[in-house]
């Protein structure tokens, strides 16, 4: 990809900077479904090249607020200092969270729930964590989130009749951690996980404000 993105740079003296979009649940370049990349400052919105990159041509200035918007991931902004790039490739990279509408593949692993305040209003932005674990993902403005885990090993799992469930610090019972902004943290038990299913959280996370 890099190739394609320099090729570009040579035949384009007006390039400002390319970004290249990473899957969080797939760790790979490249998001599902339609995406719209738009520099805000600018009201330029980013073209998609044969190798995957979203350009940006003839900016002026050198701080942008790309807006990253795709129905099936989190609405993501990201900063982008076009001098702090490298003048010969100025590549930008970030990652992008799957949302609820997500289509994950069968045979995932994954947590869903949803956090509202004391009026049971969603809550959007709320971190939400299998505590003791690196797996964390956020509420989207409907309060709802989706947790999944990748890259599974042995050690991750523990064999309870004939039931493959999650073992996050040696239990199976887990737990998960709401935190945000002006709101108390929380800690709610969800119990086991088990692997290839969706553990659904029926009753609402209410958090309340600090």
């Amino acid at each position: 990809m890099a190739s394609g993105l320099m090729a570009l740079d040579t035949r384009q003296s007006a390039l400002s900077f390319a970004l290249s979009l990473v899957d969080d649940f797939t760790g790979k370049a490249g998001l599902l479904g339609q995406t719209t990349v738009t520099a805000a400052e600018a009201d330029q919105a980013g073209r998609l090249n044969p190798s995957g990159y979203y350009v940006f041509m003839g900016l002026t200035g050198s701080n942008f607020t790309v807006q990253i918007r795709n129905t099936c991931y989190l609405d993501h902004d990201l900063s982008v200092d076009i001098s702090a790039l490298d003048p010969r490739l100025p590549l930008a990279t970030t990652v992008v969270h799957p949302r609820y509408l997500y289509p994950f593949p069968a045979g995932s692993t994954l947590i869903m729930g949803r956090v509202t305040d004391s009026l049971q209003q969603p809550l959007a932005g709320v971190d939400a964590t299998v505590q003791g674990s690196t797996v964390t993902n956020q509420s989207d403005p409907g309060g709802r989130f989706v947790l999944y885990f990748t890259g599974l090993s042995e050690d991750d799992v523990q064999i309870q009749d004939s039931r493959r469930l999650i073992l996050v610090n040696d239990s199976t019972t887990l737990q998960l951690e709401v935190q945000r902004s002006g709101y108390q943290s929380s800690t709610v038990t969800i119990g086991p996980v088990e692997e290839g299913s969706t553990k659904l959280v029926r009753d609402p996370i209410v958090m309340v404000s600090s």
